[in-house]
């Protein structure tokens, strides 16, 4: 039965599961329509294409991030923000495909920029170096989600296609037949113990950001 009323909520809602799982590919109106158990054309009276759907997604999982007391230490604050947009973007692996290949800006974002803004105020950056110091985390924050994020993706597509373990297996294999031909890196590779490295929380995201916000306390430091 095709559904009659819908509202522009639950169209981001029912992209936002899409996207979840298959991916930006993945989604179309149809694919849209099916999900929300309506036709395509009656999602125009809404959105203009997917594009606008994508965009109105990636302005919706912005607004999962939680915001940190802004007038707490700004570190702590800085920590607490930076982990939470790192969660969002493993969480939503779509979102780095997504980010580089649609513009839009909204509420969610904007909630979360304007909190950033707070933190650094309050660490002490003032003028352009505000800017410069947010960019800098979310640079590494997005660069880290990058990994985790893309093995996720890649996990759903083959678990479509096949057995995601025993296709990266393969992978595995034949990455570790290639490393052959570089003795530094394979050296490095027999001697670095992966599980320890992925046992540890966020496979060393704590520890990189610490060295960021170090650089930056550091900067403050300076005249």
């Amino acid at each position: 039965m095709v559904r009659r009323s819908l509202t522009l909520e639950q169209i981001v809602e029912g992209a936002v599961a899409v996207l979840d799982e298959e991916g930006v590919e993945g989604l179309n109106m149809r694919r849209l329509g099916k999900q929300l158990d309506t036709t395509a054309p009656a999602l125009y009276w809404h959105v203009k294409n997917k594009d606008d759907v994508v965009a109105l997604a990636i302005d919706a999982v912005w607004a999962e991030v939680e915001l940190p007391d802004s007038e707490g230490p700004w570190r702590e604050s800085a920590t607490a923000l930076a982990s939470s947009g790192y969660a969002m973007i493993v969480g939503h692996p779509w979102m780095v495909t997504a980010m580089s290949t649609t513009a839009g800006y909204g509420p969610g974002k904007a909630r979360h920029d304007d909190c950033c803004i707070a933190v650094y105020r309050k660490a002490g950056f003032a003028g352009e170096e505000i800017d410069l110091a947010m960019n800098t985390v979310f640079s590494f924050l997005l660069g880290h989600a990058v990994g985790p994020a893309s093995e996720k993706a890649l996990r759903r597509k083959l678990d479509r296609t096949g057995n995601a373990e025993e296709e990266l297996k393969v992978l595995l294999t034949s990455a570790a037949e290639v490393a052959e031909g570089f003795p530094r890196l394979s050296e490095h590779l027999e001697s670095f113990e992966a599980e320890t490295f992925h046992a540890q929380p966020d496979g060393g995201f704590r520890w990189g950001l610490e060295r960021v916000l170090d650089g930056l306390e550091e900067r403050l430091r300076k005249p």
